[in-house]
């Protein structure tokens, strides 16, 4: 099967697809030996397609061969049906400066009705308004511009547009499009009778008729019954944060979440039906087995009657506003709303009432009654009579009382392995469901793995296989494919990979698929692959792409479920996992050899990942071993390097602290560690409050684990299990500067492979055993390597010597590529790069052209032709590189809100690892009261040095005397933090809540922020605590060299 995908990559082949019935072929036996496959099928090239855009396949009948009949229509006779067209946004638009006045108009004028009729008459104003005014800017799709004035606008339009738009793969998105098209018509419909329609009128009339009888409300019966049910839970405070006004901030943000390749995680839902249907397979023992029973309700969203669902609201206690609001957005029918509460109510009656007993995975864990995901819903009771008749009457009454339907013929059971054949007999009579061995999908993942994972997941492989096919890569510029691998092939498993750890091969078979999409194959071998896959899968400041490492971000994605279950205690999914797999509530003590479930072995695959990230908080020292663990806070120094003979196996951190308020027991860790793990341990910050020692993600900023960096750990703990030089994959400023260079994205990509020694240079292929030789074909005299190519080689001389701009650069000797590239951006010269890039494109472009023997352009020009080629390319998208503008200059104002402000800041001394803190406190005058320069031990980063000075400038203020008091800092997270409600569990967040502490203390206080230009005065306090060695206090006044600072606030204030 891999070969003849292989054969339809090579061809660049597409499936015509089919009308008719969909399989062409029968093994011709009876019963359930019988076997319907689609074997036969048209293929054909994307030219073909585009050339026949209209041909069809039908499947004819046949009875003289197990095989139907393949018919190729070329020209097939439809009858085209007249229809209005759905208004459609078009991008082309967005670009014109016309586009923009027209919906300002079109949206201005006021209109009558509610807030939602407003909001879609607007809409629809728009979109009229848009199409009469794109009908004489642009004409309709098959009008073009007459005249000569026309078509010199026209061919100036496409080469604008091609400069801007020339690596966007337009030739694959029509390819695409066009397919699509294909696709996007319907030529005959089956009535429920099981009639064929195929005249377009009736097909039409069939729609409307099906659609009309969907939406008409019915009467409800039993609404009270299932009210009854539902309970009040939504609070008076959830309200008010419902109904208040809507703010700028929250309509943008709300805006920012709604990305195009946005898609929701993993619901809890999907591991616990996992884990609750591994119990029930594998129960064998028991008087009593469980059933499984999965809802299909007919058309969920659409049956749902308007009445019961506002009924349901006012139930669960909503404002009157906000179910106003509601109602508005499901009545305009552009909306669509599901509330599971009705039914989750009476089962959730029914349960107290002990009328169903739901599925318990162990002794001590939680009875679970139902999971409901959307219109997806698994409810789990006991499989015996009594409680099947229950389940009955409540969908009966649901369904009387809110207008949806139970789709039986899609609805299923799965029993317990301990239920009674008869039994089960029995209760499907009772249901009229049919059941089944094993549930294949519940919300788009397996629900039961067994030992065949490669099957389990072998449809992840053939979704990636059918995004990459060959007729794709044909189409995509290289640049295009690195996106179209990004946004689509390597999402395509990250939904999986949140719950199950997939096999070794086939992450390893996916990478393959990728890799020979990256670097393409031709019709009879597949091409050279340049660049290892581990340096691609590097981030492009390290050189790489950016790729992913499949297996590694496996882990990192299990790994945020093995968080969960640490920290979100209050959550049926731990709740489910801890009582059957550690009850004790501590995950980190449970052997990763454990047995259980598949889903639970691969959340405990990620075990080791977070323990290598975890670090220790330290507040009182109690919990935390000196030896073996991490609690140093500098990057590579978590864990003290000092030899400790005399220190016992179990010592903890609190033997090093002493005092009250606590501090660092200064003697005692200068005579037990090692200067290196001394100075990193002086520079912990303590609390004056007796905290207790926490555990946080060492990488983030907030201390909690992300995907991204556990998976950017994992990388890291990769390179440096490897013999080779760390220098290697540190940081290099040459690859930022290349994708961030202003040339188009082709040639950018072209400068990263020419400083790779990645392109096909003589030399790279006579390494690789393709070319006899590796002498240049122009000199004969050299080694052709991407150096020489394109800059030593004396035919392209000629090139460089008429380039004014390069002539300090001719006498220097550069080794390689990647080391003449630095050598001009060393030089700091506008658009230097961008010129070096263009030109060694078009070098290289003339060599390909010269190799097929094809016309191209003398050396001597091409030097003018790469200038002329990027001054028109910036002239084009300069628009879209306009400098931001400087922020305005902010001065020092009294408070309006209190009596006194203090201003305070940070600053970190790097040349002799220290820090310093800058007060000052002034009144509403702009007097000064008092002023603090202070030096303290090196902090670890600038937020941290930033707590600092906001803690010690509360304190500062409490010393003075003074609690009507505005205190302002120019760091956005101090500031945000310290008026934030959410605790950050890291040493940075002890200090934060240190000074949240203090400032409850205070009469009258408040925070605010500001920028550089308005803190001068503390900024310089801070700079000068570099010379302090004690802190410094001055009442009334500032230190003399610093005067004009706080004489240039005081002058900008009056």
């Amino acid at each position: 099967m891999q070969g003849f995908r292989d054969v339809i990559d090579e061809c660049g082949f597409l499936d015509l697809g089919f009308r008719g019935l969909p399989f062409t072929w029968c093994n011709n036996r009876r019963g359930s030996a019988t076997t319907w496959l689609r074997l036969d099928r048209f293929m054909a090239t994307n030219d073909w397609v585009m050339r026949f855009s209209a041909a069809v396949v039908d499947h004819l009948e046949s009875t003289a061969s197990d095989h139907k009949p393949l018919c190729l229509n070329l020209n097939p006779v439809t009858t085209p049906r007249p229809r209005s067209r759905i208004f459609r946004f078009e991008d082309m638009w967005r670009m014109d400066p016309g586009c923009e006045p027209v919906i300002t108009k079109a949206w201005v004028p006021k209109t009558r009705g509610s807030p939602i009729d407003q909001v879609r008459i607007k809409l629809q104003r728009c979109g009229e308004e848009l199409r009469r005014w794109s009908r004489v800017q642009f004409g309709t799709y098959h009008q073009t511009p007459k005249g000569e004035n026309g078509t010199a606008q026209t061919g100036r339009r496409s080469r604008d547009s091609w400069l801007k738009e020339g690596d966007r793969n337009t030739k694959y998105f029509h390819s695409r499009a066009s397919h699509r098209r294909r696709r996007n018509s319907i030529l005959s419909v089956r009535t429920e009778a099981g009639e064929s329609i195929q005249d377009p009128n009736l097909i039409g009339a069939q729609f409307t008729e099906y659609y009309q009888a969907l939406f008409t409300a019915a009467p409800l019966e039993d609404v009270d019954i299932v009210l009854d049910g539902v309970q009040p839970c939504v609070t008076e405070e959830m309200n008010q944060e419902l109904t208040c006004q809507f703010t700028e901030q929250e309509v943008i943000s709300a805006m920012k979440q709604m990305g195009p390749l946005k898609a929701p995680g993993p619901d809890d839902n999907v591991l616990i039906a996992f884990e609750t249907l591994y119990h029930m397979h594998n129960k064998r023992s028991g008087k009593v087995g469980s059933m499984a029973l999965k809802l299909d309700m007919s058309k969920a969203y659409d049956r749902v009657e308007w009445s019961f669902l506002k009924q349901v609201m006012v139930r669960m206690g909503f404002h009157d506003k906000w179910i106003s609001l509601i109602m508005e957005c499901i009545s305009t029918v552009s909306y669509s709303l599901l509330i599971n509460e009705g039914l989750n109510g009476l089962i959730r009656k029914a349960t107290l009432q002990g009328a169903i007993h739901g599925v318990s995975l162990c002794p001590r864990g939680p009875k679970i009654t139902n999971l409901f995901f959307a219109d997806d819903s698994l409810l789990f009771c006991r499989a015996s009579i009594i409680e099947c008749n229950k389940i009955q009457e409540i969908l009966k009454t649901y369904e009387k009382a809110s207008g949806q339907q139970l789709n039986r013929a899609k609805t299923t059971l799965f029993f317990s392995r301990n239920t009674p054949q008869a039994t089960q007999e029995e209760i499907k009579d009772i249901l009229g469901v049919p059941s089944i061995q094993q549930y294949e999908k519940y919300l788009g993942l397996p629900s039961l793995v067994g030992k065949e994972k490669m099957t389990c997941f072998s449809q992840i492989k053939e979704r990636i296989w059918s995004k990459v096919k060959g007729w794709k890569e044909k189409l995509l510029s290289q640049a295009g494919r690195e996106v179209l691998i990004k946004a689509v092939v390597q999402a395509i498993p990250t939904y999986t990979m949140n719950c199950f750890k997939l096999p070794v091969t086939l992450c390893k078979e996916i990478e393959g698929i990728i890799r020979r999409f990256w670097w393409g194959q031709n019709t009879e071998k597949r091409k050279i692959h340049w660049v290892r896959w581990e340096k691609l899968c590097s981030s492009k400041g390290e050189g790489g792409l950016g790729f992913r490492d499949i297996q590694k971000f496996n882990i990192a994605l299990l790994a945020k479920q093995y968080w969960r279950l640490m920290y979100c205690r209050s959550s049926l999914f731990f709740k489910v996992f801890s009582a059957k797999y550690f009850p004790d509530g501590n995950i980190m003590a449970t052997s990763t050899k454990t047995k259980g479930s598949f889903a639970w072995r691969s959340i405990l695959k990620a075990k080791d990942l977070i323990q290598s990230g975890l670090s220790w908080r330290v507040g009182d020292g109690t919990k935390i071993p000196i030896k073996g663990s991490n609690w140093l806070l500098d990057e590579g120094h978590r864990r003290v390097l000092s030899p400790l003979t005399n220190v016992p196996h179990n010592a903890r951190v609190a033997e090093l602290i002493h005092g009250s308020p606590p501090t660092w027991n200064v003697h005692k860790v200068q005579n037990l560690f090692l200067p290196y793990d001394a100075e990193a341990i002086l520079k912990i910050p303590l609390s004056s409050r007796c905290q207790e020692d926490k555990q946080f993600w060492f990488t983030t900023r907030d201390g909690k684990y992300s995907v991204r960096s556990g998976y950017r750990l994992l990388l890291q703990e990769s390179r440096a299990s490897q013999p080779e030089s760390s220098r290697q994959w540190d940081p290099d400023p040459l690859w930022k500067k290349i994708w961030r260079a202003r040339v188009p994205v082709k040639i950018r990509s072209f400068l990263w492979r020419a400083c790779h020694e990645s392109l096909p240079t003589k030399l790279g292929l006579y390494k690789r055993k393709v070319t006899p030789t590796p002498l240049c074909d122009l000199c004969r005299d050299h080694n052709e390597d991407g150096l020489h190519a394109l800059w030593q080689c004396p035919s392209v001389n000629q090139t460089w010597v008429s380039a004014p701009d390069f002539s300090a650069l001719r006498t220097s000797s550069p080794t390689s590529f990647s080391e003449l590239t630095c050598k001009v951006i060393q030089l700091n010269s506008d658009l230097l790069l961008e010129k070096f890039a263009v030109t060694c494109w078009l070098l290289w472009h003339k060599r390909n052209q010269d190799r097929l023997k094809l016309p191209s352009e003398d050396y001597s020009q091409i030097w003018y032709r790469a200038q002329a080629s990027l001054h028109e390319y910036l002239a084009v998208t300069s628009e879209e590189n306009l400098e931001k503008s400087k922020p305005p200059q902010v001065r020092w104002k009294p408070s309006f809100t209190n009596y006194y402000k203090v201003n305070f800041d940070g600053a970190i001394f790097k040349e002799s690892n220290e820090g310093g803190i800058g007060v000052v406190i002034r009144d509403k005058a702009g007097m000064v009261i008092a002023t603090l320069s202070q030096k303290i031990r090196g902090p670890h980063t600038v937020e941290m040095v930033e707590a600092l000075a906001a803690r010690r400038a509360i304190v500062f203020a409490k010393e003075v005397g003074i609690d009507d008091v505005e205190f302002e800092g120019d760091s956005v997270n101090v500031i945000r933090d310290l008026n934030s409600q959410v605790s950050i569990p890291t040493p940075y967040g002890l200090i934060i809540e240190d000074a949240k502490v203090i400032l409850h203390d205070l009469q009258r206080s408040s925070l605010s922020h500001t920028r550089r230009s308005g803190n001068s005065v503390a900024h310089a306090l801070a700079r000068r605590a570099h010379n302090c060695n004690s802190p410094l206090i001055w009442m009334e006044e500032v230190p003399p060299d610093i005067t004009n600072v706080l004489l240039n606030d005081f002058l900008a204030m009056n």
